[in-house]
């Protein structure tokens, strides 16, 4: 097992009453996870599990702290890094500690910086499909300590934050609705 830290929920439903989907849930640890289950609920309220996994994040070279647990409008999964190591205290009391561990989860070195982004996930399949999750780290809405990430009813505008001291509020607007991989450039009007 990864570690004993669990921190959110994500349920992404697959059939309009909800009584069956994808439940993604949160490790906050280094190096970070996310586990993935497919349950269904029977008509007596009973949940059962049909089939679950650890989500491979070999695509972006890991995960670092899965913190916060949102669920889109477009019905996909966004866990958040909390934590990389981009400033002093997180460095020293963060990253150092965990080099050896998130090498040896690797197979290789692991780079700092590719660490500290909102990372969606999305599921593949379904109950007769096969197991796995697609991974997309959202470079363009930044690099640093997040959590709580919230997608608005309009599906291009996120709100988010982490609940660490010093910390603020963020918004990131999408170049295009229901796609979190570009922001909207906004130009600077000359007179």
């Amino acid at each position: 097992s990864l570690c004993n830290t669990p921190d959110g929920n994500m349920f992404l439903p697959t059939d309009e009453t909800g009584a069956e989907g994808y439940l993604y849930s949160n490790y906050e640890c280094s190096p970070g996870g996310v586990g993935r289950i497919y349950i269904k609920q029977d008509d007596k309220g009973k949940w059962a599990v049909i089939e679950g996994e650890m989500v491979d994040f070999a695509s972006v070279n890991g995960a670092w702290n899965n913190c916060n647990a949102s669920v889109t409008p477009w019905n996909t999964a966004l866990t958040s890094e909390e934590y990389p190591p981009d400033v002093a205290d997180e460095w020293k009391s963060g990253w150092l500690p965990a080099v050896d561990a998130m090498k040896q989860h690797l197979g290789k070195d692991a780079n700092p910086y590719d660490y500290g982004y909102n990372v969606e996930l999305i599921p593949a399949g379904g109950e007769d499909a096969p197991l796995g999750t697609e991974v997309k780290k959202h470079y363009a809405m930044g690099r640093f300590s997040k959590e709580m990430a919230s997608v608005m009813p309009d599906s291009k505008t996120v709100y988010f934050g982490d609940d660490g001291t010093d910390r603020i509020l963020y918004k990131f607007v999408a170049a295009k609705e229901g796609d979190l991989t570009y922001k909207i450039l906004i130009k600077k009007m000359s007179d």
